[in-house]
C-alpha cells in the first residue's frame, strides 16, 4: 500500500506544491502530459486547486478557499494574469516578486485565474 499511495502523492507533487508558504502551480509537469486537467488537489492553508493545461501550457486555475485568508501563488508570469471571484469581480492582488502574487480570500469562495499568454 505504501507504494500505491506514494506514487499518487508523487504525481500530486508534480502538479502542485505548497510546503514553502505559497501554492506552486505545475512545478514539474512532465513533457509527455501535453494536455490535461486535475480537480480537487489540496494545498496548505485550506485551499483546493483545479487546473487545466493544453500543449504543455496552463490555461486556467481555480482556487477554492475553504478557510479564507491570504493566498500566495507562484507561477511564471502570474503577475500578468487576472483573478476574478465567483461573481466575476476582478480581485486585486499584490505582486510580491516575479512570479509570486498574494491576494485576500473569503471562506468558501472560488477564485478564477486567467492565464495571459
Amino acid at each position: 500500500i505504501d507504494g500505491n499511495l506514494g506514487a499518487t502523492a508523487g504525481i500530486a507533487v508534480m502538479l502542485i506544491q505548497s510546503h514553502t508558504g505559497e501554492i506552486v502551480l505545475l512545478p514539474a509537469l512532465p513533457s509527455s502530459w501535453k494536455n490535461g486537467e486535475v480537480k480537487g488537489l489540496c494545498a496548505r492553508g485550506g485551499f483546493e486547486v483545479n487546473m487545466k493545461w493544453k500543449n504543455g501550457r496552463a490555461t486556467s486555475f481555480e482556487i477554492l478557499s475553504n478557510r479564507g485568508g491570504n493566498c500566495r501563488i507562484k507561477f511564471p508570469n502570474i503577475e500578468n494574469s487576472e483573478i476574478n471571484d465567483e461573481a466575476g469581480n476582478r480581485i486585486a492582488y499584490v505582486k510580491e516578486s516575479s512570479g509570486i502574487i498574494k491576494f485576500s480570500t473569503k471562506k468558501a469562495s472560488n477564485y478564477y485565474i486567467s492565464i495571459d499568454e
